[in-house]
């Protein structure tokens, strides 16, 4: 007995040194304690088990925490020390998770890889991450012109107000934003190097792919060169150096398969943009190096390939655009003309398919006047902005450059050397009334539609009037009327009228300043001083500004002379249907401004 209760003695003690970590194991004290109670027993046997539990837990925190290797230990113990009834519940997400963690990963990542590699990727499918992680952008904007039509200035002006460059740099050719999703192209008609020859004619390719798919087509011809020649600023060295946003880094054998297989540019397939690489080359389009690029079909290859697509068309006076492109661009005469023309009837069907009133799409074509948006200037330039969503007030510097090309007004000569009279012309004008209508005297004197043409010089304006008033001879209750800007205010004009619920839209006729300037000191017989004309200009340019920003562009529509002139019907149905005129009238389209700019010297060898 008493080595018994010796034995039970030591057992206590051993407990008591060993209480900090709760190791509780089965002793001799429960089986030989023989002299507690029942009751006593039972409650030291769950008290002693309840003890292990907790111990057990304990042991497998300090060995994970150990080899660092936990990931997350959700561990909960329910004891019930009255009843029998004892649960435990412990949850450890242990090296397993983690790895199973890295598979998913491994895997998700894999998935990314496959749809920008092996798949042609459909709207809406393409991976929307921080970056866009993908050759083709989103969205595209495309700004297009005749050689040296204020282009590059366009092109730089939205380019910085959409974020893609910084205002320091220059878009030539295109670049992306940051995150790879806009992309801005500028390209003139035609692009590339300069012109060789008269008999050098201009290819036309379908679409400007995006640069990582595009090759020269004398490509390799041109690596196995060794001899060095100085390298010439062409457009193809700043394509070279199309500025990216942050993509991924491809090698090249990775382009050329993306280029196949979600850009769908292969040796079989229908369009490639240009002409289709082979062997090698099988997932490049493949260039010249001067072409011109077909609108229509440029944004009907975006289009396919879900890339939300506007193009620009920037217009400029021909004549003045002819003298920067014989400087900069193409030094033969019949080659120049040629470019050019085929220039305009690419715009003109670009416009026609996918303009304001498009065949195909509405709105996918914008025309912007260099002239107009040197004359009208913030409130033409944000009123572009809002059309292509761009959410900035970026103002750019506005230098005319058309200044420079326009002749001395002293020498009243044409092209030809010829004298032109002024005098006549000036009092034919001078001679037609005020207000045209199509209405007669039994009519109502206030009419249900109204089309006020304004501008700030005459032979301009009488242009525009008499064609609008023709095309709308036949409509019922159509009046328009030719007002000066000098005794009228548009915006209380315009809220008069509306008022007295007359459907009012004015018309402002925008020509080059320097032009209509020197036309408005023929006017006056040269009575004024140029710094007088030029103050009135501005003024009457004010309220212009002043109604298009109060009213927009539904009542005050913004037409181009230099416009109308080069795109001719293409732009002067689009006037009509704006105006709810249905009509096919067609005026002739004589360029008045080519009496004011200087000749081309095609003696002079400049550029070429």
């Amino acid at each position: 007995m008493n080595n018994q209760l010796h034995h039970h003695h030591t057992m206590l003690k051993s407990r008591s040194r060993s209480k900090g970590l709760q190791v509780i194991l089965d002793s001799p004290m429960e089986t030989s304690a023989d002299h507690l109670s029942p009751r006593t027993r039972e409650r030291e046997r769950i008290k002693n088990r309840n003890s292990g539990i907790r111990t057990i837990a304990s042991i497998i925190v300090l060995g994970l925490l150990s080899v660092g290797s936990i990931q997350s230990l959700d561990w909960h113990i329910d004891v019930i020390t009255e009843s029998n009834n004892i649960s435990a519940s412990t949850t450890i997400s242990s090296s397993q998770t983690q790895q199973n963690q890295e598979n998913e990963q491994e895997q998700k990542e894999m998935t990314l890889h496959t749809q920008a590699v092996e798949k042609i990727v459909l709207p809406g499918e393409r991976h929307s991450g921080t970056n866009w992680n993908s050759i083709l952008p989103k969205r595209v904007i495309t700004i297009f012109g005749a050689e040296s039509s204020g282009t590059t200035f366009l092109g730089t002006t939205l380019a910085i107000a959409a974020g893609v460059i910084e205002e320091s740099e220059g878009l030539v050719g295109g670049a992306r934003n940051a995150n790879g999703s806009i992309e801005m192209q500028h390209l003139s008609l035609p692009w590339g190097s300069h012109c060789e020859s008269e008999t050098d004619l201009v290819r036309v390719v379908d679409a400007m792919v995006p640069v990582e798919c595009s090759r020269l087509e004398d490509h390799e011809v041109k690596k196995k060169k060794t001899k060095k020649k100085k390298k010439k600023k062409t457009p193809w060295m700043w394509m070279e150096k199309f500025k990216r946003g942050n993509q991924r880094r491809l090698s090249s054998g990775d382009v050329r398969q993306i280029c196949r297989h979600e850009v769908s540019i292969f040796n079989e397939s229908k369009s490639c943009g240009a002409k289709c690489g082979v062997g090698e080359m099988n997932g490049y389009a493949l260039y010249p190096r001067r072409f011109s690029v077909n609108i229509t079909s440029h944004i009907d290859w975006y289009l396919q390939r879900g890339v939300d697509v506007t193009v620009i068309i920037s217009t400029r006076d021909k004549s003045i655009s002819m003298q920067g492109k014989k400087k900069n661009h193409c030094n033969f005469k019949d080659a120049r003309e040629h470019e050019d023309e085929m220039a305009l009837e690419i715009m003109r069907e670009g416009l026609e398919k996918y303009g304001p009133f498009g065949s195909i799409e509405k709105d996918r074509v914008i025309v912007s006047p260099y002239e107009a948006l040197m004359g009208l200037q913030n409130e033409y330039l944000f009123d572009l902005y809002k059309q292509l969503g761009i959410k900035s007030t970026y103002i750019p510097s506005y230098k005319d450059g058309n200044k420079k090309y326009v002749i001395d007004d002293n020498a009243n000569v044409t092209n030809a050397g010829t004298h032109i009279d002024f005098a006549k012309e000036q009092a034919v004008n001078l001679s037609e009334p005020m207000m045209r209508n199509n209405t007669t005297r039994q009519d109502s004197l206030l009419p249900k539609k109204l089309i006020t043409v304004v501008g700030l010089e005459r032979p301009g304006v009488s242009f525009l009037s008499d064609a609008l008033r023709e095309a709308s001879s036949k409509m019922d209750g159509f009046r328009v009327q030719h007002l000066q800007l000098f005794n009228v205010n548009l915006s209380s004009h315009i809220q008069w009228n509306l008022v007295h619920d007359v459907d009012v839209q004015v018309v402002v006729l925008v020509r080059d300043k320097t032009i209509s300037i020197k036309e408005r000191l023929r006017q006056s017989h040269n009575h004024v001083s140029p710094e007088q004309v030029n103050s009135e200009y501005d003024a009457e340019m004010k309220i212009i500004r002043e109604a298009y920003l109060e009213y927009g562009k539904d009542r005050v529509l913004i037409v181009s002379y230099e416009g109308l002139m080069q795109l001719k019907k293409s732009y002067l149905f689009v006037i009509y249907k704006r105006l709810g005129i249905e009509s096919t009238y067609l005026p002739d389209f004589i360029d008045k401004n080519e009496l004011h700019v200087a000749p081309i010297d095609d003696d002079t060898s400049i550029g070429g």
